[in-house]
């Protein structure tokens, strides 16, 4: 429920709070009094593209906010919970919309600051305005289905409740698998490229150690040679300089060669040949890691371009040392096994989500015969309804068609002889917010708006047309708030709650003004509206008449 507007520096409103209540809330006012203001203040609260001329003349800003208790709604609550707003909103909403001379609004919910696109999402939730250029939002072809499904019988419900839970269903098993597949996709890809790639060089995991290992061993190759040439040149000798090897073999032949050596232990001799053999095996190793160590110079430059390469990819992945692009690797590895797994989900996310496209499709099949039913019977209440709003030569049909999600299409003809036209192509903004006002009579209870606004729904009326709009307001206002501006008493008789708006000024400046009325105030406006304002008038002794009769009309 709104339960204040206050305005500020808006147009020739330089400041107002204006209270509203619940049930039936009308405002009256002479023609050019500031009526339609309201309707654009609300309306840029609610989101409007601002105008220049909405700013009061020396002002610097206009601002509009709107206190909004929603305490008597869960289910308002829950949605708008949903959309981020948590435990602050029990207490209610505080909307708000500020617009400066250069054009920059600015938003704000409960005093954060917003986006706009938020606060038209937020107030969506709370408020519709029905009136010329403003009836698109209702005749959405989800909101259509919504009204032909409030007339199905009780089977026909059901059948509705087990489409919602199969669609539900179905509809999280192919999210699952469109997320899993969009993941999956990108990301095996990705694998699948790098591995490829590093695959299309060598580049394992393996081979990188292998690199490092002889990358490190081809920098230390000249000192190593170096090295181990002495060792070999200790041991085997060389051209100018008999090598120990083979002094010690001379030794071990001489001393097997001399008789009067026989006096000495065997064991010499055979520890001079186990020296021998044992230096035979060290030479023997040290040459063969000197040949280790015997890089040519097209190896040493393979084996930097090798080493840069996987600089290259450490630098890509972020690695800091070659372990961690090991490590990595193995990851992505494993990770594109996992994902391989994965896919086998998907086969029987697959299998399931068709399972449920059948029973869907088949229990569709049952709801739309009921909603056909449900058509038929919409109808002709619709017809007897738009009849007492003075559309006496209506013509109604309304046509159901079988789609993945069906769809419904009102078609109506208000004067005889004229074609059938979708329902949303009227012109008059009046004659559609009669035509959504039957609707709204036939499913009143339904309140998933808590606020409806009217504009201009007495336009081309009067009569008792008007008193059965104005009966209708108020019985639609036992499941909504309702605010209606009207020109006629017809109407306004009916209102819980009355507004009026007057204009006045001096000759420096013009303002509105917004005040309630009640008791014989609200007689003398009536009487007013009828053209006559004097105490013993037939005027005020016809809007004490209506006052009476609408009154008895609700009792």
């Amino acid at each position: 429920m709104l339960k204040t507007l206050t305005i500020k520096n808006f147009v020739i409103v330089d400041y107002q709070e204006i209270n509203f209540a619940p049930g039936f809330n009308v405002v009256t006012g002479e023609t050019g009094a500031g009526k339609s203001l309201l309707i654009n203040a609300f309306s840029f609260l609610l989101g409007a593209h601002p105008r220049e001329e909405w700013i009061r003349r020396g002002s610097d800003f206009a601002r509009v906010e709107g206190w909004f208790d929603i305490s008597f709604s869960s289910s308002l609550q829950e949605k708008l919970k949903e959309k981020g707003w948590g435990e602050e909103i029990k207490e209610g909403m505080i909307l708000s919309r500020e617009v400066d001379k250069k054009g920059k609004s600015k938003a704000h919910i409960n005093g954060r600051s917003v986006a706009l696109a938020t606060l038209r999402e937020v107030a969506s939730h709370l408020v519709d305005i029905y009136g010329q250029g403003k009836n698109d939002r209702f005749f959405t072809p989800g909101n259509k289905l919504a009204i032909l499904d409030y007339f199905l019988d009780e089977e026909g419900k059901i059948y509705r409740e087990r489409y919602l839970r199969l669609k539900e269903e179905r509809d999280k098993i192919k999210n699952k698998i469109q997320e899993l597949k969009r993941g999956q996709e990108a990301e095996i890809e990705e694998i699948r490229e790098m591995l490829e790639e590093m695959g299309e060089i060598g580049l394992t995991p393996e081979r990188i150690e292998e690199i490092e290992e002889e990358f490190q061993r081809s920098a230390l190759s000249e000192r190593y040679r170096e090295a181990i040439g002495e060792i070999v040149s200790l041991l085997s000798g060389s051209e100018e300089k008999e090598g120990f090897l083979s002094s010690l073999r001379k030794i071990r032949r001489g001393w097997e060669g001399k008789d009067e050596l026989a006096l000495f232990p065997p064991s010499i001799g055979e520890t001079l040949k186990n020296v021998e053999l044992e230096l035979q095996e060290v030479l023997y190793q040290v040459e063969k890691i000197k040949n280790s160590f015997d890089f040519s110079p097209q190896k040493v430059e393979e084996l930097e371009r090798e080493v840069a390469e996987i600089e290259r990819w450490k630098r890509k992945y972020h690695c800091l040392t070659t372990r961690d692009l090991i490590r990595f690797i193995e990851e992505k590895k494993g990770r594109l096994s996992q994902l391989e797994e994965e896919i086998e989900k998907l086969k029987r996310w697959s299998e399931e989500l068709e399972t449920k496209e059948k029973n869907l499709k088949e229990v569709r099949e049952e709801l739309f015969y009921y909603r056909d039913k449900a058509a038929k019977i919409l109808k002709e209440k619709l017809e007897k309804e738009l009849k007492e709003l003075s559309f006496p030569k209506v013509a109604l049909e309304i046509e159901l068609e079988k789609k993945e999600e069906d769809q419904v299409s009102f078609f109506i003809s208000l004067n005889p002889g004229e074609p059938l036209f979708p329902v949303e192509r009227v012109a008059s903004g009046g004659e559609l917010s009669r035509i959504i006002l039957a609707i709204k009579s036939l499913t009143r209870e339904v309140r998933e708006i808590p606020i409806l606004v009217f504009d201009e729904i007495d336009q081309g009326v009067g009569g008792q047309t008007a008193f059965r709009v104005g009966n209708k307001l108020r019985k639609i206002a036992t499941a909504h708030q309702v605010i209606s501006i009207t020109h006629l008493p017809q109407i306004a008789c009916f209102a819980h709650h009355h507004l009026k708006v007057e204009k006045r000024g001096d000759e420096k400046s013009t303002w509105v003004e917004v005040f309630s009325l009640s008791g014989e105030e609200r007689v003398q406006e009536l009487a007013r509206m009828m053209g006559d304002e004097g105490r013993d008038s037939s005027a005020l002794h016809y809007a004490k008449n209506l006052m009476k009769r609408a009154q008895n009309a609700n009792t």
